[in-house]
């Protein structure tokens, strides 16, 4: 439904703090296909899954549902760019991994 009724770019932003207090940013850019952006992670932990990969059980953490590398893989195979800032950093930077 996205695809039809909505923009093909888009933006994803996140803000994570550690227990330091340490913060870092993330943004998402999209000039197509923005909306695969926020699918990205459920889309991999689902071929995880089905591929039987995922050995996980239970309740599992957020970080342990997918790797982060493969997530900024497959974003920036369907045009997404990653941007990062950390504390104390001034403009936002591709992620390089």
């Amino acid at each position: 439904m996205a695809k039809l009724l909505g923009s093909p770019s888009g933006c994803l932003f996140y803000e994570i703090e550690d227990e330091t207090g340490a913060e870092c940013r993330y943004a998402f850019i999209a000039k197509e296909r923005g909306y695969f952006t926020p699918i990205v992670p459920a889309v991999l932990a689902a071929e995880a899954l089905a591929g039987g990969r995922f050995t996980e059980r239970a309740l599992v953490p957020p970080h342990k549902h997918v790797v982060p590398e493969e997530v900024f893989t497959y974003l920036k195979q369907i045009g997404v760019e990653p941007l990062l800032r950390r504390s104390g950093m001034g403009a936002f930077e591709p992620v390089r991994r």
